[in-house]
């Protein structure tokens, strides 16, 4: 252990100075030091992946082979067709202004016509919590108390309520609008022709 720390780190070998006002004899011996300790670094890693995962060869055959694409496809871009992601987003809009529609008639029927839907906001777990156990009093699941349940797909799908149908729906429909479709924009360039 005692060898480990024989070389110490740069900054305290070489008091601020940058490679180049160095000698190379002195220089490659250290750089030489870095490669062997990540190789070190790679034997222990490898042996706590033979040891301890199962899913070494789904990390090792598909993920590290895709690194290579991801990389190239980050620094090259991929094309996609703006003209047709401007209708698919018009489309999807619309369906989730629909859902949402739909899912504010389905609480005013549940809830009745004391409720104030500016108070309900799909998208707030608060709100949404605050509907469904207080205003609609469905009935927590199992072992929740108000306090403690998420309103999560789990717990909307076990409450199995058409208001909770409609809500997983337009989330759905609301994660595809914000989170790829529109977002395509934000992350694309113009092709300089």
């Amino acid at each position: 252990a005692k060898d480990d720390n024989a070389f110490g780190h740069y900054s305290d070998l070489f008091e601020g100075l940058t490679l180049e006002k160095l000698p190379i004899n002195l220089v490659y011996i250290y750089a030489a030091r870095d490669a062997f300790m990540t190789y070190e670094l790679y034997l222990y890693q490898k042996e706590l992946f033979e040891n301890q995962y199962k899913e070494q060869k789904r990390v090792f055959d598909l993920e590290l082979k895709l690194t290579k694409i991801i990389s190239e496809m980050k620094i090259e871009g991929v094309y996609f067709d703006e003209e047709y992601t401007n209708k698919m987003s018009e489309g999807l809009n619309a369906e989730l202004q629909q859902a949402k529609s739909d899912l504010y008639d389905l609480v005013s029927r549940s809830v009745g016509i004391t409720f104030d839907m500016r108070k309900f906001d799909p998208n707030s777990p608060v709100k949404l919590k605050e509907l469904l156990f207080k205003y609609m009093k469905l009935k927590l699941p199992r072992g929740e108390t108000y306090k403690s349940v998420k309103v999560n797909e789990e717990t909307l799908e076990k409450l199995n309520h058409p208001v909770c149908t409609k809500l997983l729906e337009y989330r759905k429909l609301f994660k595809q609008v914000n989170t790829y479709v529109d977002k395509m924009h934000d992350y694309s360039f113009k092709v300089m022709e």
